[in-house]
């Protein structure tokens, strides 16, 4: 190895007994391959070894996570075993270095020495399952399955060491129980396979375990199935109009049509009437008033921030939202005022936008594409305070939109 420039040689005082028999061969060794220039000590042609270290750089894990996603099982190398389900892989296929969770389960935390010098102690177990997942893994070859990615930029999977599905071996050992997310993965079954069968030996986190707890989840799983057999369904038509940065939906009844046309004839009939006197109206927030919209038009509009010279006003009618001069804005006779609001907003029921901001923005964006200036049937699903949670149809057909 010296002689080939791949080691150097440790150096040692004469008298020192940990010095090799061989040293001086050592030494004359080291030193024709430095004169030749083999291996390390060939200063021209260096080998470049570029690994990608994703850890902590969310833009590189966004670049390299559908690939890894589409690759199926990946070989890999542990470097760190940070707790009993977090890990640093190396992948040589693709030259990085990434932090993978195990997904589908729940992990008993081991004790940890936080940056202020802190100690933050363990669930029991934890430290007990950290050492028995170091000597499964530590510097040894795995498989990996990458599912998906956290906002931190940590990758979600499976890992298998010998064969070994490592979710379902700690569900099985009873250092960990089973997560909800497992219930749509492959290894669904096995895992919760795993866990019945640890709760029956009382394995360690279930050595407390009676039974009752499933009880308790028995009971809220048949009150939500009564609230589903208690499901009205009654249909109503909108005309979707607006959808805004937060999702909310803005919607205006079908059969509220007509009398909305009525409305906007008499607004603008008043206005052509007595054309209103520019900067004549000032405006204050909560003001219902008229101003008017990109097309040139006069609308309803409620005053939601005045500053300086321009207003934030909302258009009742439409729910769409937009800043105007003060010179764009009139007083709304007393008549139109009377009027209630057309436009309704509403949430959709039982999902949320991600927390991802590209995501975020992904998602407005396909709810825009899909929802704008069509009609749906619309189902009013529940109420939270004030806030309308709905679900809408295609009204040429009963599929959920």
């Amino acid at each position: 190895l010296v002689s080939k420039g791949l080691a150097t040689v440790v150096r040692y005082a004469a008298d020192n007994d940990q010095r090799s028999s061989r040293y001086d061969e050592l030494m004359q060794a080291e030193d024709k391959a430095i004169k030749s220039g083999k291996g390390m000590h060939d200063k021209k042609n260096t080998p470049k070894h570029k690994v990608n270290d994703m850890t902590g750089n969310l833009t590189k894990c966004k670049t390299f996570f559908p690939s890894l996603q589409r690759a199926g099982k990946l070989t890999g190398v542990v470097e760190f075993v940070a707790s009993g389900s977090r890990f640093r892989v190396y992948i040589p296929r693709e030259t990085c270095i990434m932090t993978f969770l195990l997904g589908g389960i729940s992990c008993a935390r081991s004790t940890r020495t936080m940056p202020s010098g802190d100690v933050q102690k363990g669930e029991p177990y934890g430290d007990e399952c950290l050492v028995h997942v170091k000597e499964m893994t530590m510097q040894r070859e795995v498989e990996i399955e990458v599912d998906s990615m956290d906002k931190a930029g940590n990758f979600i999977g499976y890992m298998w060491v010998d064969g070994k599905n490592l979710s379902v071996h700690l569900v099985q050992e009873g250092f960990a129980s089973m997560h909800f997310t497992a219930e749509k993965a492959q290894c669904g079954n096995m895992i919760k396979s795993a866990e019945d069968s640890a709760k029956s030996a009382r394995k360690r986190i279930w050595s407390t375990y009676s039974g009752e707890e499933d009880k308790e989840v028995s009971q809220e799983e048949e009150e939500v199935k009564t609230m589903n057999e208690e499901r009205k369904v009654s249909y109503e038509q909108i005309l979707v109009s607006e959808v805004d940065d937060e999702g909310k939906i803005y919607g205006c009844s079908v059969k509220d049509g007509p009398a909305l046309e009525k409305l906007m004839d008499n607004l603008r009939e008043e206005f052509r009437s007595n054309p209103p006197l520019a900067g004549a109206y000032q405006p204050r927030k909560g003001d219902t008033c008229a101003a008017k919209f990109v097309d040139g038009e006069w609308y309803r509009a409620k005053v939601e921030k005045v500053a300086g010279g321009d207003v934030s006003v909302l258009y009742i009618d439409y729910g769409n939202r937009a800043t105007v001069p003060k010179v764009k804005v009139a007083k709304l006779p007393d008549m139109l005022q009377m009027a209630r609001a057309f436009a309704n907003q509403y949430n959709l029921a039982l999902v949320s936008l991600p927390t991802d901001e590209e995501f975020r923005e992904e998602g407005i964006k396909g709810l825009r594409e899909d929802l704008l200036d069509r009609t749906f049937n619309m189902n009013l699903e529940y109420r939270v305070g004030s806030d309308s949670f709905i679900t809408l149809t295609t009204v040429d057909s009963n599929k959920i939109d």
